[in-house]
């Protein structure tokens, strides 16, 4: 909300003071003139108007008086120095001595009387001939003078008593009740005086004055045009009527008459003053420069009047002209905030931002009021951190972070800069100073402050506390709107975040469910102008608005028709005609896989209803004169909330309630409540600081306290109820109308400062007694939709920025639609989890609901990115930029080091440790340079195949029986033979070699358009040879053979240049291919033997829940020999919310000769059954993978000629496990490892790597 000053009207009870002062104390002047003659005068030239206004610096042409704030505006923290600029009404105390607006003729034909007291001629002595009476009523206009009204009274009532007939007691005794709040005693005795005497002019001035100050200006318009018609002589008086029909907005009468008095009297300043400001009113900007320009040349020194031309220029278009005046008045007046917002909005609307923030500085620096110093440095942290978004290099988030401090340092009570300075500290990830600012906000301004419940929840969220943020986010819902349906935006986040999937995606399905029951755009504007270079919306814009929503698809309804339109909807929802067994099917499915939805299918092939409302607060009538040819042109009707405190204080820019009924009349027009005084801030405490009277105990200065409880909560009652009845009488409505309003600033405690401690939920109490009044109520918020199923108290509007043209309230409308935000959330979840046809699905449907194309275009390019991580990429670019389209733009220097050891087989052992530092050139291309050292152990077994002799030995029992007299007789012997054979055999024996390892290259990542990557390593590799002194020679004595071994390594030192080149792209959405060339050493400590391999991987995602992978890689060896590599992997999404997959993997390798230098299976093949848990949270990725199969190394042909007893193993079992965990540490540190062993039948095999990567600017 935003609110218009005008110096010249003082409102509520300080306006009837001022005039009660002004006015006793030139009647009182004019009752000693009467007596003895006329008083010492005002000083010449200088008309008692602009003395007393010249006081004020405010601008009256000035829609908002202070620099805006971002989101909540300004609340407790605003002390007295600054109030006049924040306040609402910008108007100071009145001085005591001059004349004020609305005194009577007698009195303002008085000359000027000192507040210290009456001037009267050069001796006291003539004030002995005074009677009683005149002397009773000068004691009591002295008292009036001192504001003693209480001690005033008794007098003027005795005076009036003994002589009734005393005018100026008659007077007098009205405006003491007046200032004693006896304003009914005030009113019976000007209406007794005016029974008594109906031709006396005065009583009507009184009763006039009175009316007006009550705001009835229609009463206060008859009764001046009566005293008028008693007297037409009382210029003043005419002056005042005049001013009247401008509040009430009868230009088309006050305009000739205000010209008028002017022709008759040139030198009336009050009057050109007013004149010009009444011709602005309609927008006659022409007519008032004129007035605004002599009134700054015969004030030169006037910073009211150069304010006011310079808003009249940036009306008009002359900006260099209005900068220029405006730099005067910082000429004059270096602390004047007014004329720094002028300068700071020119630039800015200029779409300068740069220039504008340098011109920020500027006044900060030249600014010594702690609390102005504070606003505009929280202006400096917001422009900071969207120029940190255009050039992040120029403008780091450091600098954001470093104003809004400022800001907090300057002014402590500053709620707005602590909010800011800890959301931008998240958002460089200083998630430890953020929570303390966050907290210290709930500990010391509001324990219900949605905006730190809302930081908090995402630090939570952020540092991997997810327990901590799911209760963060389910207190923040419970204490204001538990029925908010972005709740479920925020869960699918958090669930997301956890690793769980499927219940994200259920969340998201309950936000579409949310959408699909109806939604309403609601748009809010605070003012409309021609002119394109003030704070308000230009007419321009707000056409430019409403054609794209309209060309997008939007219809238009009133603010009032918001119900039935839900209501309308209640029919039209989808619902689920299929069979039980259907549906239970579809159930159980997306319960296991995901796939599907076990929604109706109408609810996934629905496009939701697009539907805008507009809105406008404050009453403005520059918001009616512009708006309504434009809602008559585009068939629109326009909701306009009015806050009847800018109505009653005769706010010169707030439409009158003629005004209000004459477009109401229109039908262009749906009006509701911005209630009353809850639009102003006030003080909380004795210094003076400022808040939001809605959520806060004010202050009471005439009992020196707080308010009570009790008396806070009557005050809220009246708030709602008499705001609503006020409307309905002004505007003549059905007393059932009128039931819409919105909250002032949108604030009702959730977003800024709240006092009230012996109140469970301060929120929840401001809501009790809205329902009491009304059944809609607006809020503002990020979305910025009123959604079915959501508080209708709470319902949610969105203020486009003043720099937004037609196509950025299309898009930020799409995006925030509930429906079409679940499904990009949905298409970016299902990126980030391999979910490709999902992705690809919700784009599709996007794109058919018309979905805006830069968006589009940027979400198609989120999903390519992240599917492209089907296989992972040697070394990508660190952190985000935005510095597209640059070549050169060094960023993200970094660090790292990676250690990995290995077993391939029973032969092989090796290690290697890496240092690398590299930089991203650019966005796409990243640059490292590495050196390590390494360790080879390499046992070679050798087989030798010979013949020898050898005897052979038989043995056999013999066993006879014979029968000699009837008796049987065994014998047992045993007979032995040797024979002399020739067999073959063969020698196995195991010899170790070892050999370190030191090597240097480069490395680049280059990434491409459509998410393809192009990788190239180079390295130098120096192998030395370990041991080279105990190798035997021969192996002898064996049967005479001899047999000779392996001999020690061919090498002593030796280097090789070896490299790679790797190219990565996506060819359709669904799979990814990897094709790889490499030169490299064969892994061996005996000898050094090259390799140049091809590969070709690739995947292919069949559908979201089943993967299948393969592999091949063809290498020629520096011996000549040749090597062939198969593998090919699928798996099956068996349990979409634990993450389980089940599959199967089969590998084959073969080496086409045997070779004792490396491992050189023949025919090597492996099946296994896999079970994968697979688990995502945030920064961390964790995955575990288990194996079971079976294992076959067959014999090579001249394995078994050579050796005719050789046998193949046959299948063997295999178990084995792997696993990945990549996670970021602290925004700066990435930690990856893998690791995978293998339990065989003879051996087991073992991958490890370790390592870490510091980027020193981290990520963002």
């Amino acid at each position: 909300m935003r609110h218009d000053h005008d110096a010249r009207r003082p409102a509520g009870g300080r306006r009837a003071v001022g005039l009660l002062r002004c006015a006793l104390a030139a009647a009182f002047a004019a009752g000693v003139a009467a007596t003895r003659g006329p008083a010492r005068a005002a000083a010449p030239g200088a008309p008692q108007d602009v003395l007393q206004e010249a006081q004020t610096p405010a601008a009256v042409l000035s829609p908002t008086n202070a620099f805006p704030l971002p989101g909540a505006p300004q609340e407790k923290g605003i002390a007295a120095g600054a109030a006049a600029a924040l306040s609402p009404t910008n108007v100071p105390p009145l001085p005591v001595a001059p004349p004020a607006e609305g005194i009577t003729a007698g009195a303002a034909a008085a000359p000027f009387i000192p507040a210290s007291g009456l001037v009267l001629d050069e001796t006291a002595d003539d004030l002995i001939t005074v009677g009683p009476v005149r002397q009773k009523l000068y004691e009591a206009l002295l008292n009036v003078q001192e504001q003693d009204y209480a001690l005033a009274i008794p007098k003027l009532e005795w005076v009036l008593r003994e002589d009734p007939s005393q005018m100026l007691a008659w007077q007098s005794l009205g405006w003491s009740y007046w200032g004693m709040d006896r304003k009914d005693d005030a009113l019976k005795l000007w209406e007794r005086l005016q029974a008594l005497n109906p031709n006396e002019p005065m009583s009507y001035n009184c009763l006039a004055m009175a009316a007006s100050e009550r705001g009835d200006n229609s009463r206060a318009e008859k009764l001046y045009r009566r005293s008028l018609e008693l007297d037409p002589g009382q210029d003043d008086i005419r002056f005042d009527y005049y001013k009247v029909l401008v509040w009430q907005g009868k230009l088309d009468d006050a305009v000739p008459g205000l010209r008028d008095l002017l022709a008759r009297d040139p030198g009336r300043t009050d009057v050109r003053k007013v004149l010009a400001q009444a011709l602005i009113a309609p927008h006659n900007y022409e007519q008032a420069l004129p007035h605004w320009t002599l009134l700054c040349e015969q004030f030169p020194d006037n910073t009211e009047f150069a304010l006011s031309l310079a808003i009249n220029l940036l009306l008009l278009g002359d900006v260099e002209s209005a900068a220029d005046e405006a730099q005067r008045v910082l000429e004059m007046d270096p602390e004047n905030r007014e004329a720094s917002r002028i300068l700071a909005e020119i630039a800015e609307f200029s779409n300068e931002p740069e220039k504008a923030a340098a011109e920020l500085r500027k006044r900060i620096d030249r600014t010594e009021d702690k609390v102005v110093k504070s606003a505009l440095l929280l202006r400096l942290a917001v422009l900071l951190r969207d120029l940190n978004a255009i050039n992040p290099a120029k403008y780091p988030v450091a600098q954001g972070i470093d104003a809004a401090r400022e800001s907090a340092d300057s002014n402590p009570f500053f709620v707005s800069a602590h909010l800011f300075q800890g959301e931008m500290l998240v958002l460089d990830r200083q998630y430890s100073a953020a929570q303390r600012v966050f907290e210290h906000v709930l500990k010391e301004f509001n324990r219900d402050n949605r905006r730190a419940k809302m930081g908090l929840f995402e630090i939570s969220i952020a540092t991997g506390k997810f327990d901590e943020a799911e209760l963060r986010l389910k207190d923040m819902l419970s204490r204001f709107d538990p029925y908010d349906p972005y709740r479920y935006a925020l869960l699918a986040r958090l669930e997301f975040e956890r690793g769980n999937v499927f219940d994200a995606m259920k969340m998201l399905d309950r936000l579409e469910e949310e959408g699909a029951r109806g939604a309403v755009r609601v748009l809010l504007y605070h003012g409309l102008s021609e002119s394109e270079w003030t704070a308000d919306t230009s007419v321009r814009r707000l056409r430019e608005h409403l054609s794209a929503l309209r060309a997008a698809g939007f219809r238009f309804i009133s603010m009032d028709e918001i119900p039935a339109y839900f209501k309308s909807l209640e029919g039209k929802r989808a619902e689920d005609t299929r069979p039980f067994i259907s549906r239970m099917w579809h159930w159980v499915k997306y319960a296991f896989t995901g796939e599907g939805s076990p929604k109706p299918p109408a609810l996934r092939e629905y496009s939701p209803e697009k539907v805008a409302c507009v809105t406008f607060d404050d009453a403005r009538n520059n918001s009616l004169f512009f708006g309504t040819p434009v809602a008559e042109e585009m068939n629109v009707s326009f909701g306009m909330f009015i806050p009847e405190c800018n109505i009653s204080r005769n706010i010169i820019y707030a439409a009158s309630w003629e005004e209000l009924r004459r477009y109401y009349k229109t039908g262009n027009w749906s009006f509701g409540s911005h209630l009353m005084d809850a639009s102003i801030p006030g003080p909380v405490d004795e210094e003076g600081h400022v808040v939001y009277p809605l959520p806060n105990q004010m202050w009471d200065p005439e009992r020196n306290r707080t308010e009570t409880l009790r008396s806070y909560l009557g005050r809220i009652k009246r708030e709602f109820k008499d705001s609503r009845e006020t409307i309905v009488r002004e505007l003549g409505m059905e007393s059932n109308e009128c039931r819409t309003m919105s909250f002032p600033f949108g604030e009702l405690g959730q977003e800024t400062a709240s006092n009230i401690r012996n109140v469970d939920n301060v929120a929840h109490t401001i809501l009790n007694e809205t329902s009491k009044n009304y059944d809609i109520g607006f809020v503002q918020s990020r979305y910025g939709y009123a959604v079915n199923g959501d508080n209708p108290l709470l319902y949610q509007r969105y203020e486009p920025r003043h720099r937004d043209n037609g196509q950025d309230v299309v898009r930020h409308a799409m995006e925030n639609h509930p429906v079409f935000l679940a499904r990009r959330m949905r298409a970016e979840f299902a990126a980030l989890s391999g979910k490709p046809y999902l992705a690809e699905r919700m784009i599709k449907e996007l794109e058919r609901d018309g979905y805006p194309e830069t968006s589009l275009e940027k979400l198609k390019t989120y999903v390519r990115d992240r599917l492209s991580g089907q296989i992972e990429e040697p070394r990508k670019a660190t952190g985000e930029s935005k510095r597209e389209g640059r070549w050169l733009a060094p960023e993200h220097p970094f660090v790292g080091v990676d250690f990995d050891a290995e077993r391939d087989n029973s032969a092989i052992d090796q290690w290697h440790l890496t240092g690398r530092a590299g930089i991203n050139i650019n966005p796409k291309l990243t640059v490292e340079i590495l050196g390590g050292i390494g360790s080879i152990e390499h046992t070679i077994t050798v087989n030798t195949n010979f013949s020898m002799e050898t005897v052979k030995v038989t043995t056999n029992r013999v066993i006879t029986t014979s029968i000699i007299n009837g008796s049987n007789y065994f014998s047992d012997s045993t007979e032995i033979t040797y024979q002399q054979v020739t067999v073959s055999t063969n020698l196995a024996y195991k010899e170790k070699f070892q050999a370190d390892e030191e090597a240097a290259g480069l490395r680049m990542n280059l990434r491409m358009d459509a998410g393809s990557l192009l990788f190239f390593e180079l390295r130098q590799r120096t192998f030395t040879a370990k041991g080279q002194d105990t190798w035997r020679s021969t192996v002898t004595n064996i049967n005479g053979n001899v047999v000779t071994n392996i001999g020690p390594a061919t090498f002593t030192e030796e280097s090789e240049i070896v490299g790679a080149l790797e190219f990565q792209c996506k060819p359709v959405i669904a799979l990814d291919v990897a094709v790889r060339y490499e030169h490299d050493v064969m892994p061996s400590a005996h000898d050094i033997i090259t390799y140049d391999k091809g590969a070709i991987r690739g995947v292919w995602r069949a559908t979201d829940w089943w993967n299948i992978e393969g592999n091949a890689a063809y290498s020629f060896l520096s011996d000549t020999n040749t090597a062939l590599q198969i593998g090919v992997m699928t798996d099956w999404l068996v349990s979409e919310k634990q993450g389980v997959y089940l599959g199967m993997l089969y590998q084959f390798n073969t080496v086409e000769d045997d070779s004792v230098e490396y491992w050189s299976p023949y025919w090597r093949q492996r099946y296994a059954l896999t079970a994968r848990v697979q688990r995502s949270y945030g920064d961390s990725f964790t995955r575990v993978r288990a194996l079971v199969g079976w294992n076959k190394e067959g014999l090579r042909p001249e394995e078994t000629r050579s050796n005719p007893y050789a046998e193949e193993s046959g299948w063997s079992p295999m178990v084995g496990v792997e696993g990945s965990v990549r996670r970021n540490l602290f925004r700066h540190i990435d930690i990856h490892g893998d690791f995978g062993v293998s339990f065989l039948q003879d051996y087991t095999e073992y991958n490890l790597n370790v390592g870490f990567v510091f980027d020193f600017e981290g990520k963002r």
